[in-house]
């Protein structure tokens, strides 16, 4: 019997956010080796998003400097095994 709608779209959301939870996890881990844990204790949330890299900063002044950090950011997160970055987004929590 074929499967409903609703089974297929479940299997396929549940792949995919099974898939992601490794790489947010790299993420949240490579951030507090790169940063250190100042910056990290800031960091509210990091997403990827494709080829888009969203780091939520709590800090105003952090995130303002972050952001015009973003280009060097986005090199070290790209040394680091993240090589499909192509942007790196700061943004307010």
């Amino acid at each position: 019997m074929p499967k409903s709608i609703g089974e297929i779209l479940e299997s396929f959301f549940a792949g995919r956010l099974q898939d992601r939870a490794p790489l947010e996890a790299h993420i949240q881990d490579t951030w507090l080796r790169l940063m250190g844990p100042e910056i990290a204790n800031l960091t509210r949330r990091i997403t990827i998003r494709g080829k888009v890299c969203v780091i939520y900063i709590s800090d105003p002044v952090v995130r303002e400097e972050l952001h015009f950090q973003s280009q060097s950011i986005l090199e070290a997160l790209r040394g680091a095994g993240f090589t499909q970055l192509q942007k790196v987004e700061i943004r307010g929590s």
